[in-house]
């Protein structure tokens, strides 16, 4: 299992200290559950298998909320728990009792139509979506909305939804990715090249981005450019040597 949770794990980490900055200590079993995801985090089990910390961490945070013990954040961690196992069924019910607690935590609204989307529930994520949309602008939303719609095969509304969300949200590479490629599939070349290019700035390691490039430089004739994007692929993630040998 490819290990998602690190990065997630220090997003809501964030959220935990700063809502409780002030508090003198936490309760035991919640501490527990915290260090029980460190070592997942720091792929601890893997040396020891039999200290699934995965699922220990899971035991103290739903034995918390039992308790009505930091119950809001354990409900939290238990999502992103139930998530990391591939339950997104628990995962959603998880925020959901989250958001009954808390109703104007609207970003969570946006988590939740990512479980919808990967559920291939369409209709409900886009409703879930929206719901977000209506408070903030979420970039993740639109990001979201974009990959509906590029299933749905509506060109024109996944390009919007993708600028939308790469004008809220620069830096992610992710969104302006699938935004290059969608300009790709349309053939509109130079933008798609624009874009690309636009994401190697902010991500220079970026193995797609490099082999995306080294196609869109090779087809305008620069292959100075294309060579070195060639070469940046392969040096970052050395399956593109296949990829690319079969284009060439």
């Amino acid at each position: 299992m490819r290990r998602r949770f690190p990065l997630v794990f220090a997003l809501i980490i964030i959220i935990v200290i700063s809502t409780f900055v002030g508090a003198q200590q936490k309760l035991t079993g919640f501490n527990n559950g915290l260090q029980f995801l460190q070592y997942y985090s720091s792929a601890l089990d893997r040396l020891i298998p039999a200290l699934r910390p995965l699922e220990t961490a899971l035991s103290q945070f739903q034995t918390c909320i039992e308790n009505q013990e930091s119950v809001e954040e354990s409900l939290l961690f238990s999502a992103l728990i139930y998530q990391e196992k591939g339950d997104l069924i628990s995962a959603r019910k998880s925020y959901l009792e989250y958001l009954k607690l808390n109703p104007d935590d609207d970003w969570v609204y946006v988590l939740i139509a990512d479980l919808d989307y990967q559920l291939g529930d369409y209709k409900l994520a886009l409703r879930n979506y929206q719901k977000a949309l209506s408070e903030n602008e979420y970039a993740k939303a639109y990001y979201g909305i974009g990959r509906i719609y590029h299933d749905q095969g509506l060109v024109n509304d996944t390009i919007d939804a993708y600028k939308r969300a790469v004008d809220i949200a620069p830096e992610f590479v992710d969104a302006r990715i699938a935004l290059a490629k969608e300009y790709y599939h349309d053939q509109q070349f130079d933008v798609a090249l624009e874009e690309f290019e636009m994401a190697y700035q902010y991500n220079i390691r970026s193995a797609e981005v490099h082999y995306h490039l080294w196609v869109l430089y090779t087809q305008k004739g620069d292959f100075e450019k294309a060579n070195h994007s060639r070469d940046l692929a392969i040096q970052y993630d050395p399956s593109y040597s296949s990829l690319i040998e079969t284009h060439q």
